[in-house]
């Protein structure tokens, strides 16, 4: 392995040969140099380290932990269990140099996004092109149906800024201040003067109206945090400073403003940005006090810092601020593998954020786990058949997420994510095969409504616009992916989630399987662990409901788990004890007594006296991964942890509500067993194997086992054992239940009904068996038959099963061990091709 070291202040930085690279013989000298405290993305030779990896070892900031009193550790506390190092890696490979500009001199406008010199080419990037055209008329359609539509409140309220009304409510109805933003940036495109001028007219007043806002918040939190040295920018500043698109606001129409409008407008942004501080940029590195997308969502603030740099007022502490929040972020939010603490469904790395701090040196855009997000989770998470525009509207994509907001038919949240990335790295096959996956092959995504109306989304619009950009048209979609998959393994699966996915091929009728283990949960977690999904033949079968953060929609009856007397699992994580994968077999085993034995106080609330059974959930995170975290803190029970908003070490009872309390309670009845053992078998004949030991206790109780399905799912046979399903193209899956103690009647559809304020109930169809035993003993095989069902015989003791087509046999031999769970072994052709120990 070859290193070349760089020093940047007190971090080294080693650049490591990928595999890939051209191997150098041991004695060829390798070049080392210095670099300055100071140096920045423009400083390191890209082409030098293309094919490399560059590390960076970072300690502990002493000093901000004597400002932040070791956040109410003790030093021994801190020594123990967070001094260890982090080894940050970097990877340039495939990123083009000219996609990020130094940021202009203090006082030359544009300069947030784009300076002045690269204005020629966006302006004809958004004439030429056709994600271009498709942006620059939704942005018109969007103006025409808010600001500019006659008799509309909006509309009114617009020209009421425009005249210097400063009652105009902007900061209920968003829209407002959202259009006067979007016509800031036409204006600037298009070079609009006159509509100029009247959008600067609308800005000063929202800066005054922010102001008054902003003034007040600050008060208020000064008044209830006496001590603070700084102040909170998400309680006090980024809603009323419109997610800090006041300031790119005042860059965008800097030219159409006189000095007095620009005065008063940099008086607003300098309010709304000095003295700011924000979630994740002083606090302990651990994964969960990072992870937070109100991080990502509150570095907004650097938009405002960034539209005044070296003006009056400027504060560069507190972009130092913005820049540490999001490094780390991005260094700790995802996992190696590419999956998200937070979960896909509701991440948002806000990448243009970064691409922002990247014009200004910063290069920690190039993190590793980001890089394999593209080429690992995402490929995967992708389903087989890609993207079909016919099929996915405005709103959905052909990606599954699990956690809040993600789902079956999903799409990347953050769509900046995938559009700053494009242009960071405008070559790299997996990136490019993402965009095109996400935008659609006609660009679609760049077509759709621009959303004024939620702060998450009012950054998107302009962000397709500012990185349009065509994808690589000499490959078709399926060319492409067949290039790209073509030595990627079969099967993805976290050390740091126990999540796996899994595929038959990577053909677009693949039997394809995603199963939920999740060992690590994050923020906006479900009640989910165990659950599963089936897409094949080239359409969903089990499916993961998207779902809304109400109360109804984190319970169980919306998975693929098996209930218990109508409780299932909770948000507590899942175990994962074994994971095995090779050629023809791929498996996870989940244990899943703990997140059975404990109920979260917000999904079910303790009343009355029960309320003293609260307690702290008693198990570290290295509990429940398959191989131990190699960082102390992974070893802390929840008591112990840090606080994940503020780091502060603090009893249950002060950290905040919701579903990140410490609020849990032990069920009075504990399980004694709850394993699942979840997989697939490749082959001509393709299938999963889900096995589940589960046991409650002694006493005969109700089992469900279910599976979750796509609305256009019909049970086309049903036997006590059997379910053949269908859909209306005569694609048909098989689920049959090969053994199960105490089945009752056969298969059915049941509809799981679960409130949706204030919109309609969601109706769930859901595939289920039931058992009442002691111990049902649930053995269930899932496949699509494609002409020929397997012929399935037991041996007289029933611990060997043959499943039989007319070209392929497997014997799978199935043993209880003294834990309780069942260990499997399969054969074919009296070769051994897996065996779960």
């Amino acid at each position: 392995m070859i290193s070349r070291i760089f020093s940047i202040g007190f971090i080294t930085l080693f650049c490591c040969a990928c595999e890939n690279s051209t191997k150098q013989s041991q004695n060829e000298e390798v070049k080392s140099f210095e670099l300055s405290p100071n140096t920045s993305l423009f400083d390191i030779d890209i082409p030098m380290v293309q094919g490399e990896v560059l590390e960076v070892e970072e300690h502990l900031d002493l000093k901000m932990l004597e400002d932040q009193n070791n956040f109410a550790y003790s030093p021994k506390e801190i020594q123990q269990h967070f001094s260890k190092p982090y080894t940050l890696k970097y990877d340039f490979t495939g990123f083009d140099p000219d996609s990020v500009r130094r940021v202009p001199k203090p006082g030359i406008h544009p300069r947030v996004f784009f300076g002045p010199d690269e204005l020629p080419d966006l302006r004809n990037r958004l004439k030429t092109t056709l994600p271009g055209q498709k942006i620059m008329t939704a942005i018109n359609k969007e103006l025409n149906n808010n600001i500019r539509k006659e008799g509309s409140p909006t509309s009114a309220g617009y020209q009421a800024l425009v005249n210097g009304d400063e009652t105009v409510e902007i900061h209920k109805n968003i829209s407002i201040a959202y259009g006067a933003l979007y016509e800031a940036f036409r204006c600037l495109i298009e070079q609009d003067e006159e509509g100029g001028k009247q959008v600067a007219k609308a800005i000063v007043t929202i800066a005054k109206i922010d102001q008054k806002k902003i003034a007040a918040e600050i008060k208020k939190f000064k008044e209830k945090n006496p001590q603070a040295k700084r102040i909170d920018f998400r309680v006090t500043a980024k809603n009323p400073s419109q997610n800090g698109a006041l300031g790119l606001m005042y860059d965008w129409a800097y030219h159409f403003m006189n000095e007095e409008q620009r005065d008063i407008v940099r008086e607003a942004i300098v309010m709304a940005s000095n003295k700011m501080t924000l979630q994740g940029a002083q606090n302990l590195r651990t994964i969960r006090t990072n992870s937070s997308n109100w991080i990502s969502w509150t570095s907004r603030l650097v938009c405002l810092l960034a539209a005044i740099e070296g003006e009056e007022g400027y504060d560069p502490v507190a972009y130092q601020h913005s820049v540490q929040a999001m490094k780390w972020f991005f260094s700790l939010s995802i996992f190696p593998d590419g999956e998200s603490h937070e979960g896909w469904g509701k991440q948002f790395l806000m990448a243009e954020l970064v691409y922002i701090m990247a014009r200004r040196g910063e290069y920690f855009f190039a993190n590793q786990n980001v890089r394999n997000t593209f080429n690992r989770y995402w490929l995967h998470a992708l389903n087989p058949w890609g993207r079909k525009d016919e099929e996915f509207g405005g709103v959905s994509g052909p990606f599954t997420f699990y956690d809040s907001q993600g789902g079956t038919k999903t799409r990347i949240p953050s769509l900046p994510d995938i559009l700053v990335y494009k242009k960071l790295y405008p070559k790299d096959p997996a990136i490019d095969f993402i965009y095109r996956s996400a935008m659609g092959e006609d660009y679609g995504s760049f077509s759709e409504r621009i959303n004024l109306r939620h702060h998450f989304s009012t950054y998107d619009g302009f962000c397709k616009a500012i990185f349009a950009m065509n994808f690589d048209h000499s490959k078709t979609w399926e060319e492409a992916h067949a290039d790209l998959t073509k030595d990627k393994d079969l099967t993805y699966f976290s050390v740091d989630t126990g999540n796996m996915i899994t595929r038959s091929d990577w053909s677009p009728d693949a039997l394809y399987f995603h199963y939920n283990n999740r060992s690590m949960p994050g923020g906006h977690k479900y009640s989910d662990r165990g659950h599963f999904n089936v897409y094949a033949d080239g359409r969903y079968w089990g499916i993961y409901e998207k779902m809304r953060q109400v109360r109804e929609a984190f319970l169980p009856m919306n998975r693929s788990t098996v209930m218990i007397d109508g409780r299932g699992v909770s948000i507590a994580p899942g175990k994962c004890v074994d994971h095995v994968s090779n050629d023809l077999t791929s498996f996870t085993v989940s244990d899943l007594k703990i997140t059975y034995d404990y109920s979260h106080n917000y999904l079910f609330p303790l009343k009355g006296e029960d309320r003293k059974k609260k307690v702290m959930l008693p198990h570290s995170y290295n509990e429940f991964r398959l191989e131990p975290s190699e960082y102390p803190y992974y070893n802390l029970t929840q008591d112990m942890r840090p606080h994940w908003y503020d780091s502060l070490k603090k009893p249950y009872d002060q950290r905040m509500g919701g579903s990140n309390s410490a609020a849990w309670r032990k069920h009075d009845i504990p399980m004694k067993k709850a394993f699942r053992t979840a997989g697939m078998v490749r082959g001509k004949h393709p299938y999963i194997l889900i096995v589940d030991d589960i046991q409650k206790d002694d006493q005969k109780r109700h089992y469900e086992w279910g599976m979750t399905l796509a609305s256009d799912v019909n049970l086309n046979k049903a036997s006590k054992d059997l379910a053949i399903l269908g859909d209306d193209k005569n694609r048909q899956l098989v689920v049959q239940m090969l053994s199960a103690d105490g089945l009752e009647d056969a298969p059915k559809i049941k509809e799981v009904r679960s409130k949706n304020p204030p919109q309609p109930d969601k109706v769930i169809p859901k595939l289920v068996f039931n058992s009442h035993a002691k111990a049902p003993n649930f053995k269930a095989l899932i496949y699509p038959p494609r002409g020929e069902q397997a012929q399935v015989s037991w041996n007289e003791d029933r611990t060997q099963l043959t499943l039989t087509w007319s070209d392929q046999v497997d014997l799978i031999t199935f043993r209880e061990a003294e834990d309780g769970r069942t260990r499997i072994q399969i054969q074919r052709q009296a070769k051994c091709i897996v065996e779960i120990k």
